[in-house]
């Protein structure tokens, strides 16, 4: 009885590890990932006390979303596509910080260690 708990807990294990992400949680990532894209189109004066740690850290979040997705075998093409849709159509909008707010939130919980990542990739990001 105890092998096949274990065996079956292993099975369990085994099979979660390696879950791929759902379309929808691609979806969002896809979003969000050109909504930080498309921060880098907002002039400085116009981000909050003019910081450019606002395009630092959301050149950061684009670039660590794209690898996380890669890495999930989203295709490239599919990956800039989604991107380049999402920053026609923000293109020429003010910051909002609700909504990049909420994309943090987003892949900070979906990416394993995301939050980490964005921070260690933004101090490589114009001189950080």
């Amino acid at each position: 009885m105890k092998k096949i708990i274990f065996t079956f807990l292993l099975i369990l294990l085994t099979a979660t590890s390696h879950a791929k992400i759902s379309n929808k949680e691609i979806s969002d990532s896809l979003k969000c990932a050109g909504i930080f894209t498309s921060t880098q189109f907002i002039k400085q004066g116009e981000l909050p006390n003019g910081d450019l740690a606002y395009k630092e850290n959301s050149l950061a979040a684009a670039k660590v979303t794209r690898e996380f997705l890669t890495n999930e075998g989203v295709l490239e093409d599919k990956i800039n596509s989604s991107i380049n849709s999402t920053v026609d159509e923000m293109f020429g909008k003010p910051y909002q910080k609700t909504l990049m707010d909420n994309c943090y939130a987003f892949i900070f919980k979906l990416i394993p260690n995301g939050k980490e990542k964005v921070e260690e990739t933004s101090k490589t990001i114009y001189g950080g």
